[in-house]
């Protein structure tokens, strides 16, 4: 049975690709609901387990999932999500044994689906499933895409430490738009923190910062007002409240 998966897969990528075929989020959610009914199938207590763990990340990897159908209002696309990726990261090193070369895309597109969820809907530590792939080309990999998902779904993140992120990827790929992505002053702070230690245009970003904070205040992104100066002198910061 698992033999066919990669001739099936690669035709509905085909087929993805020549039809621009893209799903609405109703489309996503039954599929998800379906996901969650036969949980109990897709993750069996014995035999191919990790086989079948790795199939169903990477079958979600390939679902054409942008912005517009993320949808975090599914009870049972959430529960499924949550339930699937405990066992996955219960089995993480057994599943990442499993995955060639060839399948790499798949199963980090898949894998990034369910960490973002997970990020934007709980209070855990979902970044540490990161630090334990230990191919070091594919833990960067996976850091970098997972940090431009959560830029492009532009939603605050609830996930503790996902701030790690920040020095994990590639630094050409940091943006002040990434601090928009959480709603804690405290974490706001702590990102400013690492991008004004690792951009050699001080004053350009500062004045690109100062732009963005005014808006995210004027907004209500940020909480309370706050009236903030930033000065860097060995590595330091001054923040005044008021």
């Amino acid at each position: 049975m698992y033999d066919v998966f990669d001739l099936l897969i690669n035709q509905f990528q085909i087929a993805v690709q020549q039809m621009n075929r893209t799903m609405i989020r109703e489309e996503l959610n039954d599929f998800f609901q379906g996901c969650f009914i036969h949980l109990a199938y897709s993750i069996p207590p014995i035999g191919n387990q990790y086989i079948a763990n790795k199939i169903l990340t990477r079958m979600t990897g390939v679902l054409p999932i942008r912005k517009e159908n993320f949808e975090l209002t599914n009870r049972d696309g959430i529960k499924f999500a949550s339930l699937f990726l405990e066992d996955v990261k219960s089995h993480y090193d057994d599943i990442l044994s499993t995955v060639t070369e060839h399948e790499w895309i798949s199963f980090r597109d898949g894998l990034l689906f369910y960490l973002s969820v997970e990020l934007l809907t709980q209070s855990k530590d979902t970044i540490d499933l990161i630090d334990q792939t230990k191919n070091i080309e594919c833990k960067k990999d996976l850091a970098n895409c997972l940090l431009k998902r959560l830029e492009e779904l532009q939603r605050p993140v609830l996930g503790l430490n996902w701030t790690n992120l920040f020095t994990m990827v590639d630094p050409n790929i940091l943006s002040i738009k990434q601090l928009e992505l959480t709603r804690s002053i405290q974490t706001y702070i702590t990102c400013l923190v690492f991008f004004f230690e690792n951009d050699t245009s001080e004053m350009e970003i500062k004045k690109k910062i100062d732009r963005q904070f005014d808006e995210l205040i004027r907004t209500e992104h940020l909480p309370g007002k706050i009236k903030m100066i930033l000065l860097k002198e060995k590595s330091s910061f001054l923040f005044c409240f008021s």
